[in-house]
């Protein structure tokens, strides 16, 4: 589950940010095998306190393919940041009983460049307790660090990178959501 900022800070850090974002996912879809069985993959895009969009749910794609196609597709909304919205919504639209596979382990990843204008210690908290993991991913140089580590609740799973960086940790995020995976 990819939870996307959509902020207006992303681009105006750099033209091609957010272009760096959907690179950054693709990458790390890519060590996974997506199919019916296996990886399910969902995106919400956020941006101010009104725009949160589902993207594509669990049981939309079941390729690499299909999955890249609607990343290629995501379209730059700008706006403000309302982080706390948006995991809401992932709790109680993406991760539902229609969706939800009660024997695969959720991994909810949270990209954003900056400070939630709105509440995330509680939405991130009934998002963990559902046994979801959190890996919080601050991008840039104005994310707020502390709101990182509340959001994944373990400083293990927070990342912190330059946009034009973000695919060095590829490999490592992906290491760790397979460990955790062993550990669930």
């Amino acid at each position: 589950m990819f939870v996307i900022d959509g902020s207006g800070s992303i681009r105006q850090a750099g033209a091609g940010n957010f272009d760096l974002m959907k690179t950054f996912m693709k990458m790390l879809i890519e060590g996974f095998s997506v199919d019916l069985n296996r990886t399910h993959v969902a995106a919400v895009i956020y941006s101010s306190s009104v725009y949160v969009k589902e993207l594509f749910g669990l049981n939309t794609h079941y390729s690499h393919e299909d999955v890249f196609r609607d990343i290629d597709d995501i379209l730059y909304p700008s706006g403000g940041t309302y982080t706390g919205k948006a995991i809401t919504v992932v709790k109680n639209r993406i991760y539902t009983l229609r969706q939800d596979r009660d024997d695969v382990p959720n991994v909810c990843i949270i990209m954003t460049d900056g400070k939630s204008h709105d509440d995330i210690k509680g939405p991130s908290q009934a998002l963990l307790n559902t046994g979801t993991t959190i890996f919080a991913i601050g991008i840039g140089k104005h994310y707020d660090i502390n709101e990182l580590d509340e959001m994944a609740g373990n400083p293990r799973y927070v990342y912190t990178a330059d946009f034009k960086d973000l695919t060095n940790f590829v490999q490592q995020i992906q290491l760790s959501i397979c460990q955790g995976w062993l550990h669930s």
